[in-house]
């Protein structure tokens, strides 16, 4: 089993919505559909830190300072073919601008990354589809609390 640090980041907008990407991946039993944070794997010789900030350039095209590391999660998923243990350190950061469009750096990404949505605790807490990480509904108060307010 492969082992993998990823650096990922809860990003709110002034109304405390929480931004997330709906991923699609090929899996040996089917399509697996779920929505995410922004974020993805460290490289060699990269911190967690600049992994979630590339990640956040790569991804979307924004820039925004972190804070953190504010949680820590992971899991074990299928990533083409084989079985990866994931471990999850997150960041936090208040995002004022429009609502970032998925620019994906890899034919990968873009193929798998097929929209973003902002997301609310009450959207979070009554939707059916898969969310990561899990219980994120109830991590919003404890990231909002280490982010200052909109102004």
């Amino acid at each position: 089993m492969t082992q993998r640090t990823a650096g990922r980041v809860f990003l709110l907008n002034p109304e405390g919505l929480i931004l997330l990407i709906r991923f699609e991946f090929p899996q040996s039993n089917g399509t697996l559909h779920f929505w995410a944070t922004p974020g993805g794997g460290v490289e060699a010789g990269e911190s967690i830190l600049a992994a979630a900030q590339r990640e956040l350039r790569e991804e979307l095209g924004i820039h925004p300072a972190l804070i953190g590391p504010v949680h820590h999660g992971g899991g074990v998923f299928e990533y083409e073919g084989e079985l990866v243990e994931n471990q999850d350190v997150f960041y936090a950061a208040r995002w004022t601008g429009t609502t970032p469009t998925l620019i994906g750096r890899t034919a990968l990404e873009r193929t798998a990354m097929k929209s973003v949505h902002w997301w609310s605790d009450t959207d979070l807490r009554s939707t059916s589809d898969t969310v990561y990480p899990a219980g994120l509904a109830d991590l919003l108060p404890h990231i909002t609390s280490h982010l200052k307010p909109a102004d």
